[in-house]
């Protein structure tokens, strides 16, 4: 949430109205003064893997489900950060195994699974992680801060396809806003969540709305109730009958019996 109101404030002042979707994506759209004018989509992702509080345990501490592809050997002994669903951040970090307790009956060191990580936010029990505002489908992501490296060159940052993304769109808004430039399509520009299956749905939803607008525009006349329409009507639904009960007949002489597959 805090990344799509930032989306939005920084947005809204460049484009002519702004849209959102149920899983969380935002655009703004800026109208070409062509109705028909092609449209052109230039979007970025605000999502990043993470996990889900599948379970708190008596003690307070708490095991997830993983949110996109993880590594189990980069979990363990990190900081992360919970939020819950009234907004609030809780500071979290993961219980480290010792490698000498890692070894499996073979001797080889075993992989931990990411559902049996311990998430500790250090509270004495459940009862307690509750009055917090934790519950099982609250979502933790990574505690990492952008830094510079020490030659001042590069930026160590974590979502960096992310990042750029979402910069790129609200960059892109405010150029063509503060030069007054006038496009000749209409653009719609924003971030999603889960990339591949919301740019599906949204295409999907303009391609809907346009066909529907399209559908009523041609005159739709009810048929006429009289002795030919109905004549019709009971031919057809004859027609069906007759179908269903040849395939009735036919059936058995082409569906093998029980005691033809014991004999084949």
């Amino acid at each position: 949430r805090p990344m799509q109101d930032f989306m939005r404030q920084n947005i809204t002042p460049h484009v002519d109205e702004v849209q959102t979707d149920g899983l969380g994506g935002i655009f703004g759209i800026k109208h070409a003064a062509d109705t028909n004018a092609p449209r052109i989509m230039v979007a970025g992702h605000m999502d990043e893997v993470g996990f889900m509080v599948n379970k708190i345990k008596p003690d307070g501490t708490m095991r997830v489900v993983s949110l996109g592809g993880w590594n189990p050997l980069v979990i363990s002994a990190q900081r992360f950060t919970l939020f819950t669903r009234n907004g609030v951040v809780i500071p979290v970090i993961t219980g480290g195994v010792p490698p000498h307790l890692m070894r499996g009956a073979s001797g080889a060191p075993t992989i931990p699974q990411v559902e049996d990580i311990i998430f500790d936010a250090g509270f004495a029990d459940s009862a307690e992680a509750e009055r917090f505002g934790v519950h099982p489908g609250a979502v933790i992501v990574p505690q990492t801060e952008a830094i510079l490296t020490a030659n001042k060159k590069n930026v160590i940052s974590k979502s960096w396809d992310n990042r750029y993304g979402c910069l790129m769109v609200t960059e892109l808004l405010a150029h063509l806003s503060d030069n007054k430039i006038q496009l000749p399509n209409t653009l719609i520009a924003g971030a999603m969540f889960k990339k591949k299956s919301a740019f599906v749905a949204h295409t999907a939803w303009h391609w809907l709305t346009e066909r529907w607008t399209v559908f009523w525009a041609y005159p739709f006349t009810w048929p006429v109730m009289d002795a030919a329409f109905l004549a019709t009507v009971l031919r057809w639904a004859m027609l069906v009958v007759l179908a269903v009960l040849a395939a009735w007949i036919v059936r058995p002489l082409v569906t093998p019996t029980s005691r033809d597959r014991v004999i084949s």
